[in-house]
């Protein structure tokens, strides 16, 4: 085979140039510009800060690792109808990105298709945890606004964390002993978006009481320690 540096080199680089190399089973073979940028996508590994990528799929049994359902499931809805999605945990790799999933939607973020700008919307989270069914999904309620489009079956999905304005005031509480009811007096005159953690980092559950625009009761099925998100 002749030397790399005897071939021409291409200044024009195009998503249908091939590229030699090996597989993860030694065979050499060829792969695409275009195959090796959608599987960077997929898999996260390499994107901009705050940012990942889920497949979409309707059928709730074939969503697997790096995938997401909308609305419980089977559906493909206008972007303004969505009010939950159930995102993976992991990586299509099996990968964790629990904790980046957690950052994104913690209180508002931002969803493009991939390769379609046109398709996009902002969603303020209300809520999440763990999915009942699952530990390996997140379930994500949300109120939907500046949304255009339809999400559409096996595309790929852009979220992203929406930056804060100076305005928009957070709040983080930690619960050092245990207790079934946590009484929170949080400040900011505001019915926040509420996230709860155990003492070791697990979402969880709550039943979330707005007493005023500056406290919430929590009410859990059992006794916890941990930290509440307010948004």
């Amino acid at each position: 085979m002749a030397r790399i540096n005897s071939f021409p080199l291409d200044t024009n680089v195009s998503k249908d140039d091939k590229l030699l190399g090996t597989d993860e089973g030694g065979a050499t073979k060829n792969f695409s510009v275009s195959s090796i940028g959608e599987h960077f996508a997929q898999s996260s590994a390499i994107t901009i800060a705050g940012q990942l990528v889920s497949k979409f799929g309707m059928a709730v049994s074939q969503v697997g690792d790096g995938g997401m359902y909308v609305n419980g499931g089977e559906v493909e809805p206008a972007l303004s109808a969505i009010t939950s999605f159930t995102i993976s945990k992991k990586t299509v790799d099996g990968d964790s990105r629990s904790a980046m999933l957690t950052d994104i939607v913690a209180t508002k973020f931002l969803m493009v298709e991939a390769g379609n700008q046109n398709v996009k919307g902002e969603f303020t989270v209300t809520s999440s945890y763990d999915n009942e069914d699952d530990s390996d999904f997140l379930d994500v309620l949300v109120t939907a606004t500046n949304t255009s489009g339809s999400m559409s079956n096996s595309k790929h999905y852009v979220i992203g964390i929406i930056g804060a304005s100076d305005g928009d005031k957070k709040y983080e509480h930690e619960q050092s002993s245990a207790a079934s009811t946590w009484t929170i007096d949080h400040n900011l005159n505001k019915k926040p978006a509420v996230s709860v953690v155990d003492s070791l980092d697990n979402v969880i559950i709550c039943e979330v009481e707005y007493t005023s625009l500056n406290q919430v009761v929590l009410r859990f099925d059992t006794s916890y320690s941990g930290k509440a998100y307010f948004n």
